[in-house]
């Protein structure tokens, strides 16, 4: 019942005019990109506020928050600066638009979850812990 992947304005108005048709309100959480990464997408973390005050005019969305998948290859204290400028960002667009439902904060994977849950993450994605290396 929620998207985690909305990488653009694009498909954000594409969800929301098939919600409107559906008679739904769709629950979404925008994907921020850090790096150049060609195997991310993503909105840039400078885009985020403009993309989320352009979701309060589509009356079939709400956006809950935020998620990130971090580039490979980044040290330690990199992959926990990216995960407290996310958590910042989260934290000004919910006291700038007084955003009640925007508490999500999607980050941390098998190699970093615990460094995002004390970054604040509340979602976290672990399946190489459970599943295994894809080969």
């Amino acid at each position: 019942d929620l998207i985690h992947s909305v990488d653009s304005l694009k498909l954000m108005t594409k969800i929301n005019q098939v919600s409107e048709k559906k008679k739904i309100i769709q629950k979404i959480l925008l994907q921020v990109k850090f790096g150049d990464e060609q195997t991310k997408s993503g909105i840039n973390i400078e885009e985020i506020q403009s993309v989320f005050k352009q979701s309060q005019n589509m009356s079939s969305i709400v956006v809950c928050g935020l998620m990130t998948i971090l580039p490979l290859g980044l040290m330690e204290d990199q992959k926990k600066e990216c995960f407290h400028q996310l958590q910042a960002v989260q934290l000004k667009i919910k006291r700038d638009f007084n955003a009640q439902n925007f508490n999500e904060l999607s980050m941390g994977m098998s190699d970093d979850f615990k460094l995002a849950i004390s970054a604040g993450s509340t979602m976290i994605r672990v399946g190489t812990a459970i599943f295994g290396v894809r080969s």
